[in-house]
């Protein structure tokens, strides 16, 4: 990996932080200061909705657009909300819309960082470095998603509201320094630049280059049932991230479990993309989609173990085999699919989590309170092992292949 791509990546860290630390800032922010749980829901819906909104628009524009241009202006956006956020707590002058508009403001230019950023690193890293960079980046990404909400509570609790969103602005403009320093300095060639859309004019529309998209995907059968996977996996996946926490905590040692079994699923996950990054696969759909069968087991362990310890072990094991699976998936998608379309395929591929996720999130509570908490998230298990197993079958799925010399070069360092 270059100094440079370091450089933005470190710069990419942080911003993982900040994203990581709202979360909970927000939450926590609004509670300390004495607000309602009607408000903490209004944030929260606001940052689903953005998402869902702008998750398709800004794939297109990291296509059209350099994007690195679209890296740094989602940076500022953030940094500025943040700063908002923190006066508002400050001055004590704080109030529903402020926390609303800003939530949505700030997902929704997350929702254009990162295609933009996967187009970016498309670029700038060799092909035969990318599966390596890709667990790098995904280790990273899951220690970010890991520290973010301990920090957010942590700052927020200790030092105030005001003082939290400070430190969560902070995070978005290192970020923006090492993107304008750092991402538009790094050597690529020529041809990188044009497929990734770096310099080059874009005579389709809008509309247009949404469409091209979706066509990218349709027309790449492992692609698009593995889009329609993820959905389904996602709607099970809602449910158990729901009634889970509620179970560990109502009969398996309460708060403390919780946390323990959210370590264990950190640990993995960062376990998991580290050996990602160094086994290559020939056939990475096929044999990196395997792992996902043990996620059905972490999910299956709410609903049988009343001991937070076995949950936490299955666990690890299910997350270790996601996140593996994740560095392959990505690797795939950057060597398949042009660079001129990899934004927009990248938003269409989030875009089937965040619109999945939340529906068996709002079934969820209702079918606990007919069926039983142990019920629904033994049904939403099996959700997860039918999306992990029906890909096997798909001929285009285990005839991916991948020779070692895509993907086993390391990165030259400069």
């Amino acid at each position: 990996m270059t100094t440079r791509m370091t450089a933005v990546l470190t710069g990419q860290v942080l911003s993982w932080l900040g994203d990581a630390f709202q979360v909970v800032a927000l939450p926590v922010a609004i509670v300390v200061a004495g607000g309602s749980a009607g408000q903490m829901a209004a944030a929260i819906t606001a940052t689903t909705v953005a998402r869902l909104v702008f998750t398709l628009f800004g794939g297109v524009w990291a296509d059209r657009v350099q994007p690195r241009i679209v890296m740094a202006a989602s940076d500022a956006v953030r940094a500025a909300c943040g700063l908002v956020l923190a006066c508002c707590f400050w001055a004590g002058a704080w109030s529903t819309p402020v926390i609303v508009g800003c939530a949505f403001v700030t997902a929704a230019a997350g929702a254009f960082y990162g295609p933009a950023f996967m187009t970016w690193r498309r670029a700038v890293v060799p092909a035969g470095a990318r599966r390596r960079t890709n667990g790098t980046i995904t280790s990273l990404r899951q220690l970010m998603l890991m520290l973010g909400p301990v920090l957010g509570a942590a700052v927020v609790g200790f030092a105030g509201a005001g003082v939290g969103f400070a430190v969560n602005a902070a995070t978005f403009v290192v970020s923006l320094g090492a993107v304008l320093v750092w991402a538009g300095q790094v050597d690529t060639t020529a041809s990188e630049l044009t497929e990734a859309g770096e310099g080059t004019e874009v005579d389709e529309s809008f509309g247009e280059q949404l469409v091209a998209g979706w066509r990218a995907v349709r027309s790449r059968s492992w692609l698009l049932f593995g889009l329609l996977a993820a959905g389904f996996y996602h709607i099970g996946n809602g449910a158990i991230l729901v009634l889970a926490p509620l179970l560990v905590a109502r009969e398996a040692g309460g708060a403390h479990a919780v946390g323990i079994v959210a370590a264990a699923e950190g640990l993995g996950g960062f376990v998991g993309a580290a050996l990602g990054s160094r086994i290559h696969l020939r056939r990475p759909l096929f044999s990196g989609w395997a792992p996902l069968l043990l996620m059905p087991l972490w999910a299956f362990s709410f609903a049988v173990f009343h001991s937070v310890w076995p949950i936490a072990v299955l666990a690890a094991v299910g997350y270790a085999g996601l996140l593996f699976y994740d560095v392959h998936w990505e690797t795939a998608i950057q060597q398949a699919v042009p660079g001129e379309l990899q934004g927009s395929v990248h938003s269409w591929d989030i875009l089937m989590s965040f619109v999945a996720l939340p529906l068996g999130s709002v079934l969820a509570a209702p079918l606990a309170q007919t069926f039983g908490a142990r019920q629904v998230i033994a049904v939403a298990a099996c959700f997860l092992l039918i999306a992990s197993v029906v890909p096997l079958f798909i001929r285009s799925m285990r005839e991916f292949t991948l020779e070692p010399s895509q993907t086993d070069q390391p990165a030259p360092s400069r």
